[in-house]
């Protein structure tokens, strides 16, 4: 039996979700996720923090000036877009906006 026989197999025993099936889980992750915020301010500053969500490429500088995108290893980026695409996923989950994630990222001048 091949590979792709398992996977048939496997899906024709468990079934497809309805959808509202898959609507009930979404609504209860939204829940569980703002809960989570709601509980925990902190969580959405360390998710935007710990996943390089607002992180800059780096840039290769020529007299001072940027002249082009410094080469990166893809495996490592296609990594680092992984991580920033779950954090941006629980974010949104969490009922965070764009404009909150900003708000959250700008750190007020220190007199």
């Amino acid at each position: 039996m091949g590979i792709l026989d398992r996977i048939s197999a496997l899906i024709t025993g468990f079934g497809h979700p309805t959808v509202r099936e898959v609507r009930m889980a979404r609504g209860a992750a939204v829940l569980r996720w703002r809960k989570a915020f709601r509980d925990q301010p902190e969580l959405a500053e360390d998710l935007i923090r710990l996943s390089g969500l607002l992180a800059v490429q780096p840039h290769i500088l020529t007299e001072g000036i940027p002249t082009g995108i410094a080469p990166v290893d893809p495996h490592a980026v296609m990594f680092e877009r992984g991580q920033q695409q779950l954090a941006k996923v629980l974010l949104s989950l969490g009922g965070i906006t764009p404009y909150e994630l900003t708000q959250l990222m700008e750190k007020p001048d220190e007199a």
